[in-house]
């Protein structure tokens, strides 16, 4: 046989043997057959309803083993021991420590964006540590999942807070292990995340930060889609699977059409709890998701953030973030046009310029790795498959073009610098070009629509930024401007209208023996006015009628210059007294007016409208005198509101004493309440309790009523606790008097899960 024959069999027998390789290695995936993803219980996503009905299992072509994990430092140990190959809404501080680590894990989307509603720090009641005095923190133990988002808000809360959490002592305690460690009184502090543990800590303790308050201060949630690098080398197109079901179920939940009871199931929580929780998250697009990780987005500048702060010197921070994170799957996820990998095409192009391949064999091999019904040619490195696009275009695709003779630039309208007073913010303009119909807008790098030329982009970022504009027209002339952000979270916010209060709202449906003594005193005789403090006691007369279900003639209502020494003194030991039945009668108290502390700090006095302030012995109304009294009376139960404080200045921070007293005075907490005693106060004892001129109330007086209107029921149970009541307000006061530039908590001194009211 001549050895041109040999030759053409060998050849012959190679291309086929080639083909039969190319075709089984597209036909037949080296990927794995069972998928591990962790996730998280009483943390619920959208993407729970696909687990639960197996799409993942059937979009992937494998079957999907999910396990559930305490921590996002747990995921990441069980994906270094080769046990999970996907942890889904892991915290972005396990991912930080993980990079700070080398641990060859890698960032693929970001799963979740949060206020920190669901990750909070919880103060017990019984430390009475609050924002005003949290240094009080310091040398005392709290209980901190390490390694967890959970411990970013520790940080950063504290550092708001000019606490040094280096004195703190830390115990490394999962959230459901620091909720009882709370409740139990083993610890001042809990740093958790998840419904139940919050919940269990929140009946011995309340927030230290409410959610808004963190916002605010920049400390907000991300939590990520991680992929152990192993599995990502090998299971590519596995990866890109999962992050289009995933991105399809948050479609779903955005457009109503989740099923919120299959999430909830399978999140370990109920329908209330999970739409409540769920309503303070935000699922991220394809786009969000890339802009976020984009140059300033907002999970770019918390990985520098975060790196630097848990950064030790086993485990320095990275100097480049970038090179963890790939976010070439979401946008393989999400786009409707591909173009196919070079190095893929050629071997394929240059087998049939070599005549290995005959042209058909060329295009079939094409159409067996492209997909059938692709636009596939032979001989070109690059190939375009074109699928049908549902979705609607918000941007044009830029195609520059040198046929005009047009060399102007388009003019960028928007200031270079900007100064705003919260990390989220909006970033609005306008470009401008007279000899261009078109222009394309970039914000570090992502076309943005524009308006007849008007653009406005929401942007988010808790520290300094600058934003890098570009606007390029159709004939390829561009123009750039730099916007320097300064980010002043400081900044006085203008107040909202407040809505107005409506006793009516509601129903009590509250029985049994009860009175309601309400006092209001906005005019004094010898001192300050405390302003809109009649007003408060009048409308809470209508509240103990409508929501507490007090009898009219069983309300003792005292406003001003009825509310004087002789006359309140009638209503405490007269008509009290002929009220109130041993062991049946509930009796409810509100106080609005001026309270003060005797000079050493051991009595505090409630001041009637001839009180003089410096003869409180004589002139006011001992609190510790009162209440043995009504301890006395053996009532079943009660209540008192007290919009007062004991710091010797008014609402409107007026000093009530003579100027020979000290202008501020610290009381001391008097003594043990009884048990049957429920006490709710305006503020701290070394705060000042202010008035809200735009309700033309007291800020404690006025949420307190908008929270018997049903506000505080968080739960939607038509029940109202004590608890409740007093996280509602402490939120809302707090963030109402910061807006004012003052410090206001209220406290509660009884039981929390004691159910205040029903209603319907």
């Amino acid at each position: 046989m001549s050895r041109i024959k040999v030759k053409k069999i060998f050849n012959f027998f190679l291309k086929k043997f080639i083909i039969i390789s190319i075709l089984i290695s597209l036909t037949i995936s080296a990927e794995a057959k069972t998928v591990n993803v962790a996730f998280f219980l009483e943390w619920a996503t959208p993407n729970q309803e696909a687990k639960v009905k197996k799409i993942y299992d059937k979009e992937m072509g494998v079957k999907v083993r999910w396990s559930n994990f305490a921590t996002g430092g747990q995921m990441i140990e069980a994906m270094m021991a080769g046990d999970i190959d996907i942890a889904y809404s892991a915290g972005l501080t396990p991912f930080v420590n993980a990079a700070n680590a080398r641990a060859p894990v890698t960032m693929v989307g970001v799963a979740v964006l949060y206020r920190m509603g669901g990750t909070r720090c919880i103060v017990s009641n019984s430390s009475k540590i609050t924002k005003a005095n949290a240094k009080k923190l310091e040398g005392k133990k709290a209980a901190v999942p390490i390694g967890t988002m959970a411990e970013y808000v520790f940080k950063q809360s504290m550092i708001s807070l000019g606490v040094n959490y280096k004195k703190i002592k830390v115990i490394d305690m999962n959230p459901e292990d620091g909720a009882r460690a709370l409740t139990k009184g083993d610890v001042a502090m809990a740093c958790l995340f998840g419904g139940k543990s919050i919940k269990k800590a929140l009946k011995k303790g309340k927030n230290l930060l409410t959610p808004k308050e963190m916002f605010d201060e920049g400390i907000a949630g991300v939590d990520t889609i991680l992929v152990a690098n192993k599995f990502l080398k090998k299971n590519r197109n596995l990866v890109t699977k999962f992050i289009e079901v995933t991105n399809q179920a948050n479609e779903n939940y955005k457009n109503g059409k989740s099923n919120i009871g299959i999430i909830a199931k399978d999140a370990g929580m109920s329908v209330s709890q999970t739409k409540k929780q769920m309503s303070g998250f935000s699922f991220p697009t394809p786009a969000e998701q890339q802009f976020h990780l984009s140059k300033n987005g907002i999970t770019t500048n918390y990985l520098k953030i975060m790196g630097n702060m848990f950064a030790t010197s086993q485990n320095p921070a990275l100097k480049d973030y970038s090179k963890v994170v790939d976010i070439s799957f979401i946008r393989a996820a999400s786009k409707t046009t591909q173009i196919a990998e070079k190095s893929d095409i050629k071997i394929l192009d240059q087998m049939y310029a070599d005549g290995t391949l005959t042209k058909d064999e060329c295009l079939k091999a094409k159409r067996k790795f492209l997909g059938n019904g692709s636009e596939a040619s032979c001989g070109e490195t690059e190939i375009k498959v074109t699928e049908k696009d549902t979705t609607k275009k918000t941007t044009e695709e830029f195609v520059s073009t040198s046929s005009s003779e047009d060399k102007s630039a388009p003019i960028i309208n928007i200031a270079k610098n900007i100064t705003v007073n919260k990390p989220k913010y909006i970033l609005a303009g306008k470009v401008t070009d007279k000899e261009s119909a078109k222009i394309f807008l970039e914000v570090d790098g992502f076309l943005i629509p524009t308006n007849n030329g008007e653009f406005k982009i929401t942007r988010y970022s808790p520290i300094d930024e600058d934003v890098l504009i570009k606007a390029t027209d159709q004939w390829g002339n561009e123009s750039t401007q730099i916007v320097k952000v300064k980010v002043d979270i400081n900044r006085t916010v203008v107040a909202k209208k407040l809505e107005p209060l409506n006793p009516l709202s509601i129903k009590g449906k509250n029985k049994g023996n009860k009175i309601a003594l309400i006092i209001g005193i906005e005019n004094y005789s010898d001192t300050v006015k405390a302003n809109f403090a009649n007003l408060d006691a009048k409308y809470f007369n209508e509240y103990a009628r409508q929501v507490f279900n007090v009898k009219n003639e069983n309300i003792n209502l005292l406003t001003d210059d009825e509310a004087t020494l002789t006359k309140i003194n009638k209503s405490l030991f007269k008509w009290l007294t002929g009220r109130i039945k041993a062991d049946e009668t509930e009796v409810i108290i509100f106080f609005a007016g001026h309270g003060l502390a005797s000079n050493d700090g051991k009595e505090l006095y409630f001041l009637p409208q001839d009180g003089d302030p410096d003869l409180l012995s004589r002139t006011a109304i001992s609190r510790s005198d009162l209440l043995k009294e009504i301890v006395n009376l053996k009532p079943k139960s009660v209540t008192m509101f007290l919009d007062m404080c004991y710091s010797g200045v008014s609402r409107d921070e007026e000093t009530l004493l003579a100027s020979a007293r000290p202008v501020r005075i610290v009381a001391e907490e008097q003594g043990d309440i009884p048990d049957n005693f429920t006490i709710f106060s305006a503020s701290q004892l070394d705060q000042i309790s202010s008035g809200l001129k735009e309700a033309k109330h007291g800020i404690f007086s006025y949420y307190l009523m908008k929270g018997l209107e049903g506000k505080a029921d968080s739960n939607k149970n038509n029940e109202i606790t004590n608890g409740e009541l007093l996280a509602y307000m402490d939120e809302k006061v707090s963030s109402k008097a910061l807006e004012l530039g003052r410090k206001q908590n209220p406290e509660l001194i009884g039981k929390s899960d004691k159910v205040l009211i029903t209603y319907r």
